[in-house]
């Protein structure tokens, strides 16, 4: 949008200037030589810059990188330490005390 207004701005302030620039200068023509070939240049500066603001940039292309190449390597050898099994305690009960009573008791005793 901005470079659209600069190059209309640009275009109206070339076309206000043209009749100020035909009629500038006095009646004899070799003198203003010069003064044409610098307005001339000028132009030619002013226009250039017009249609490279018109032109869309230019984009480098995206740069493709190959893949890296592919090293396939056999896996690692892991050696783990063996199993380790822990087996519970012997757990050896005393066998529980026999009592015989032989005479006869009054309850509870």
């Amino acid at each position: 949008m901005r470079k659209m207004l600069v190059i209309t701005l640009i275009g109206c302030l070339a076309l206000a200037a043209l009749p100020g620039v035909a009629l500038a200068g006095d009646p004899h023509a070799v003198s203003n030589r010069w003064a044409g070939a610098a307005i001339g240049a000028a132009a030619v500066i002013a226009g250039g810059l017009l249609l490279n603001a018109l032109q869309p940039p230019v984009v480098a292309p995206p740069v493709a990188y190959a893949a890296p190449p592919m090293v396939y390597s056999p896996p690692p050898v892991v050696v783990a330490p063996p199993p380790v099994y822990y087996a519970p305690p012997a757990v050896v009960y005393r066998p529980a005390p026999v009592v015989i009573h032989r005479e006869w008791a009054p309850r509870g005793h």
